[in-house]
């Protein structure tokens, strides 16, 4: 996996790739000088200030603008997190495409993260320990947002299941209700002489009413449930 990101060719010189925002950014290092290959890494680190100008100094200060750049992006990423998941547990509506785009966002920064400390751990030897060490952090930070962005996919996606089981809940009383009326239908479905006369009886209202009976203590039985 971190073959690519980090080779060293026969003239010592070393070949990193590293990402930042999905963006790759090309360095060559030498024995005397870091030599970038993409316009958007010299705009990134033109203001870094290491602390001599040797190439695994210059090297440690890249290093650190990325995990500062990192942290911020996460730090934004937990206030909007944060926010979201209040508004969840307080029963407010939240829109599943903020969920799945901070979702999408914390997965990148993990990748990152992960491309930065490989690059690091492969290049242990040249540089400090601390700067793995930092790195392992900065990764590690990075899952824990991955953690708990699934701990909000999940109460949203039981929040709209729960949603979705009301409406199944509140059609399915009203089909019952429409059950008595039914089988009345049904019966009556048969051909009369006259519908009228069948209905004006006694047998007629003997049938009918336990029916708007039943229908009635159904309707108060599902009201009180919360079904209706």
């Amino acid at each position: 996996m971190d073959i690519y990101r980090v080779v060293k060719g026969e003239d010592g010189k070393y070949y990193v790739r590293l990402e930042l925002m999905g963006f790759p950014y090309y360095f060559t290092i030498t024995k005397d000088k870091v030599v970038t290959h993409t316009k958007e890494a010299l705009e990134t680190f033109k203001e870094i200030e290491p602390k001599d100008c040797s190439p695994w100094s210059i090297f440690t200060e890249i290093v650190y603008e990325i995990i500062y750049i990192l942290g911020e992006k996460r730090n934004e990423y937990y206030a909007i997190y944060e926010k979201l998941f209040e508004e969840a547990i307080a029963g407010e509506p939240i829109e599943g495409i903020e969920v799945v785009q901070l979702r999408r966002k914390a997965y990148q920064l993990f990748s990152d993260a992960t491309v930065l400390y490989f690059v690091v751990k492969k290049l242990s030897k040249e540089l400090e320990e601390q700067v793995e060490d930092d790195a392992k952090f900065s990764l590690d930070r990075a899952e824990l947002l991955i953690t708990r962005l699934s701990d909000l996919y999940n109460l949203y996606y039981t929040k709209v299941q729960y949603d979705l089981n009301e409406v199944i809940k509140k059609l399915t009383s009203v089909s019952i209700l429409f059950l008595p009326i039914t089988a009345v239908a049904s019966v009556y479905a048969v051909a009369f002489p006259s519908i009228w006369q069948s209905l004006l009886n006694i047998s007629a209202l003997i049938f009918l009413s336990p029916v708007i009976i039943v229908t009635a203590i159904m309707a108060v039985y599902l009201r009180r449930k919360g079904w209706l």
